[in-house]
């Protein structure tokens, strides 16, 4: 496991993990209800996911930041199975996983950085 968050309601613990998954776990069954895979594996020629948005920040206004989609084909890093089990050289961790997960205020959604 490389992060853990609870919700704002107590409901939900969401974890990162090396395997590049984020899990969610009911505090109330103790069982996970969702699990998201960022090692996507259905990509088509072009790197690249129907199931996929991504948003970049483009300009910060005095409201906060402005984010815009990126508009598609685009195309997105994939790491061979060999690269993942890769350690770093000076710790025990691997260099890829969910490495952050933030959650609104309101507990209705969630973002994860993976690395």
């Amino acid at each position: 496991m490389r992060t853990l968050e609870v919700t704002p309601n107590k409901q939900y613990i969401l974890s990162g993990y090396c395997d590049q998954k984020m899990r969610m776990i009911s505090t109330l069954s103790w069982k996970e209800v969702y699990s998201f895979n960022h090692g996507i594996e259905d990509l088509d020629d072009n790197n690249s996911s129907a199931d996929v948005n991504i948003y970049v920040e483009s300009e910060t206004k005095e409201d906060g930041p402005l984010y815009e989609a990126v508009s598609k084909p685009f195309k997105l890093p994939r790491l061979a199975p060999n690269q993942i089990s890769q350690v770093q050289a000076d710790t025990d961790l691997p260099r890829v996983g969910v490495s952050k997960i933030r959650i609104s205020p309101d507990s209705t959604f969630a973002a994860s950085v993976n690395e």
